[in-house]
């Protein structure tokens, strides 16, 4: 691998999950919303956010939670399909652009998917660990027309699924 493509990728991706990062995900979301608005094609994007992990820190220790959010991506990688867009925007959270929707009834089915997997117990010590989420979403072209605003409306949308 060059010296380019590997300072790319580090630019382009989190280092501890592989997955995009803010920088990328924001990217390929402007991307997608231009092809969209040239189809009848909707978006949709999603917002999680880890809430507990500082919990789970104290009573299982700070090294735990590395293995924890590169389960949580997987467990994301799991639950969509590849058209989708999976990101780690900051520390705890999460952003996720759904592509080539038809309804919100898809949106709402792929999105309790995903929670259902989320919520499933992680093992930390040979015990079930239980995070809590926040999750939030927008849609294209109903709650924005651009990146941020579909981004931000998801964060400030977002609900406590304990």
């Amino acid at each position: 691998m060059s010296k380019l493509n590997v300072n790319t990728y580090s630019v382009t991706h989190d280092e501890l999950t592989g997955l995009p990062n803010d920088f990328l995900f924001y990217d390929r979301l402007n991307t997608i919303i231009s092809m969209s608005e040239r189809s009848t094609s909707r978006l949709s994007v999603l917002y999680i956010k880890l809430k507990n992990i500082e919990l789970i820190a104290k009573e299982h220790g700070v090294e735990a939670i590395d293995p924890l959010l590169i389960n949580m991506a997987e467990r994301l990688q799991d639950s969509l399909r590849d058209a989708d867009t999976i990101a780690r925007l900051d520390k705890f959270s999460f952003g996720v652009v759904l592509t080539h929707l038809l309804d919100t009834n898809t949106i709402d089915s792929l999105l309790y998917r995903i929670y259902k997997k989320l919520s499933r117990p992680f093992q930390i010590d040979e015990r079930n660990v239980n995070v809590k989420i926040f999750m939030g979403k927008s849609i294209y072209p109903d709650n924005g027309m651009n990146a941020t605003v579909l981004v931000s409306h998801a964060i400030s949308h977002a609900l406590n699924y304990d």
